[in-house]
Formats: structure tokens, C-alpha cells, sequence
């Protein structure tokens, strides 16, 4: 789940997901179409990118956070030093644990999206293991070993079942070379349009 991903980053330790990624699941809450992705659950959005990123996914799967089961389909637009990751997520056993309130309300995508902090963090080969989203950018051919500049947006359904988390990754050599996070992610957020259905 997204947020389990953005608590592993926050707290600069990454933590094994145990989804199967080769499981059948009778789900689809985002789709690709004519090169855009459409969620298709409680927050119906079109996400599309420039052209000068290639779209990965979706790829649909369950996995289990907290003791909390989750439906997630999950697709990436990828650039060369850049990724922007679009989960779109279901509670599956509909107890409201999406619940992002705690965040501060954010300027992008849309309004409603929360959003905390960027940071940035140096990444081990090692650390990639196990972790099921960076184990699939790497498969994709996004490799995030090194310095990566990451800033999660976070948008929930008025019951707290579903969510679309944008997750936007900028490699850089090191955190300690990495330079403003606003200028590193700037360019990703200005090549992401996500419009209401």
C-alpha cells in the first residue's frame, strides 16, 4: 500500500511487502487507455503524461498492511531519471483505513490531495529487496539505487476506502549533492495532468 511505502521512506527503512506478484485478482481499479491511466473505483480520474514518458502497467494484486487486506492496481510513467507512480487502491474489507487526514491539504494535483513533506534518500541495491514497489520500478527499468528526491500525494474517498496516491521519484547521485527538491520534482508534476471524471 502506498502508505506503507511512504512510512518506509520516512523513516529510511524499507519493509517487505508480501503480495504475490504473479496472483490473479478479479479486480481492475485502474486501467490504461490511449496512453492514460482511468481509475475506475469512488474517485474516477484520467492521468495522462508528455510524450516523453513511457507508461508502465497497471499491474493489479492484493496485499495485506497492518492487518488491513488492500486491492491495488498500480502504474508508473517513466522518464530517465524520473518516475511518477499512480496507485489506486480499495480497503477490501471496507474499514475506512485510507484515512490520510493527518497530512496537510496539498497545491497539486487537485484539490482534496494531502501531501507531507519531500525528502530524500540514499538507497542501497540491497535495500530494494523485498520491497515490492521498488522491486517492480527496477523491473520496468527504473533502477532507484543512489539519492532519490520522493513526495507522496495522497487523496481519499469520503469513507476512507479508496485512495489514489501519486508518488513522484527523481534520481540524483546523493542526498548530500541533491540540490532543491522544488526544482528536482518540479518538472515531473509539470509533466502530470490528472483530471476529475
Amino acid at each position: 500500500m502506498a502508505r506503507a511505502m511512504m512510512a518506509m521512506f520516512a523513516a529510511a527503512s524499507l519493509l517487505a511487502a508480501c503480495g504475490d506478484a504473479d496472483e490473479e485478482v478479479d479486480f481492475v481499479w485502474m486501467e490504461a487507455q490511449d496512453g492514460a491511466l482511468l481509475t475506475r473505483h469512488a474517485l474516477p480520474m484520467r492521468i495522462s503524461a508528455s510524450e516523453d514518458f513511457q507508461l508502465a502497467g497497471p499491474k493489479h494484486r492484493e496485499d495485506e498492511f497492518n492487518d488491513v487486506p488492500f486491492e491495488i492496481s498500480l502504474a508508473a510513467f517513466l522518464t530517465p531519471g524520473g518516475a511518477v507512480m499512480i496507485h489506486a487502491e480499495k480497503v477490501a474489507d471496507g474499514s475506512g483505513a485510507s484515512d490520510y487526514s493527518d497530512l496537510p491539504l496539498a497545491d497539486w494535483p487537485l484539490p482534496g490531495f494531502r501531501a507531507g513533506d519531500p525528502i530524500c534518500l540514499d538507497i542501497h541495491p540491497s535495500d530494494v529487496d523485498g520491497e515490492h514497489d521498488l522491486e517492480w520500478l527496477e523491473a520496468q527499468g527504473f533502477s532507484v539505487a543512489g539519492g532519490v528526491w520522493f513526495h507522496q500525494f495522497f487523496l481519499s474517498s469520503d469513507d476512507f476506502n479508496d485512495e489514489v496516491v501519486v508518488s513522484l521519484l527523481r534520481t540524483v547521485t546523493s542526498c548530500r549533492d541533491a540540490g532543491d527538491a522544488q526544482q528536482s520534482l518540479g518538472p515531473l508534476r509539470e509533466a502530470i495532468t490528472i483530471e476529475p471524471l
